[in-house]
């Protein structure tokens, strides 16, 4: 059974938004109905399939999959795990003081970067469905170590 005009247009508007209420709505339902609508007809067994087909087309030719995407996350990650030098305004390595009262130069990695690709690959392998117990975690950390060096290498210390 083919699909009607106002499924087809539901399905084409997803394919673009990737949202079933936006899809819904763009396809001439009402504000008040476009949330139910677009579940509705997400679950569309014809709908469902010109989805799929045309989803799968599109990954063939662009030739971006879920795979892709994965080991995109998983390089980004790496790039951000790599640590560089933290330098102060004329190019030089800022020195910290380390607990045996040595200097050494101060790094920073991205971590944002990384928990961020860490929190997409946890959600595609499922891994924060359910209730799972929230859990603390101290770990001791001077950041103001770094602050301080930092305010030193401008002030020109």
């Amino acid at each position: 059974m083919a699909l009607n005009a106002r499924q087809k247009s539901f399905a084409d508007h997803f394919l673009i938004v990737m949202s079933k209420t936006d899809a819904a709505r763009l396809a001439g339902y009402s504000e008040k109905t476009a949330t139910s609508q677009g579940e509705r007809l997400s679950k569309h067994p014809e709908v469902a399939a010109y989805i799929q087909a045309a989803m799968d087309k599109r990954a063939e030719r662009t030739h971006i999959d879920q795979d892709y995407v994965l080991e995109s996350i998983a390089s980004t990650m790496e790039r951000c795990k790599q640590v560089e030098p933290v330098l102060d305004r004329r190019g030089e390595p800022v020195l910290v003081e380390t607990p045996t009262g040595d200097l050494a130069p101060a790094y920073t990695f991205n971590a944002a970067g990384v928990l961020k690709g860490a929190e997409l690959l946890g959600k595609h392998l499922g891994m924060f469905s359910g209730d799972a117990p929230q859990i603390t975690v101290n770990i001791p950390f001077d950041g103001w170590e770094l602050e301080r060096a930092k305010s030193n290498a401008l002030d020109g210390d």
